[in-house]
């Protein structure tokens, strides 16, 4: 499936990517509040009934959809970050700076260091908005041998990181943090501006702890 750039400049496709993006990432957000809502009962309450794909369906579209695209030699050539959303379209930004990269290696070389296993940066996972790429991670050797072949992993590593940059909001890092879990992360961390990590759990995804449960040895702050 070649995305339908044609003749337009890449800016106004990458610009309509990330609508696209922000309107799948809305629409999931208001079917989670309708089906909060239908579960508690209303006085003369109207009901109301949305059809939604299969989960599994959904997978197999953003599968079939990232596949497509890293055979696609029109990509190749092209440096940025690649990502897609839960309709399998193709979401590109720019290339993150080197400090942005060097941290994120940094990170994934000291939790290897600490813990053994398979870490790298800039991994792809299969979530249910899309593939999405987290700048470390870590695996245990047993999760790593299950996945490794796959284009985009879909169990999520154990540990997931992000390197927060300026852009980045609140509400962007907490819904990938629960498309992580929802995978199978079993901690996700983030890297603030001012150097100090947070790290959260999936038994408490919404309180950050000072120290990481599977390596309480990693450091609270990084910086540059």
């Amino acid at each position: 499936m070649r995305p339908a750039v044609g003749d337009r400049p890449l800016a106004d496709h990458a610009n309509e990517a990330q609508t696209q993006l922000a309107t799948s990432s809305l629409f999931l957000i208001l079917t989670r509040l309708f089906i909060q809502n239908a579960q508690r009962p209303t006085p003369n309450a109207v009901q109301l009934i949305i059809n939604l794909p299969e989960r599994e369906e959904t997978l197999t579209t953003i599968r079939q959809g990232w596949a497509s695209a890293i055979a696609d030699p029109y990509w190749k050539g092209i440096e940025g970050r690649f990502e897609s959303n839960a309709f399998g379209q193709i979401i590109m930004s720019p290339p993150p700076p080197f400090s942005h990269s060097d941290l994120a290696y940094r990170i994934a070389e000291k939790v290897k260091r600490h813990l053994g296993g398979h870490a790298t940066t800039e991994c792809p996972i299969l979530t249910i908005d899309g593939v999405k790429v987290a700048d470390a991670v870590w695996f245990t050797d047993d999760r790593y041998q299950s996945v490794r072949k796959q284009a985009a992993v879909e169990i999520a590593p154990e540990i997931c990181v992000e390197v927060l940059s300026p852009s980045n909001t609140e509400a962007e890092m907490r819904h990938k943090r629960e498309l992580y879990f929802d995978q199978g992360a079993v901690e996700c961390w983030t890297l603030h501006q001012d150097g100090t990590m947070r790290f959260y759990t999936a038994n408490d995804r919404e309180n950050p702890q000072t120290k990481s449960t599977l390596c309480p040895e990693f450091p609270a702050e990084m910086s540059d």
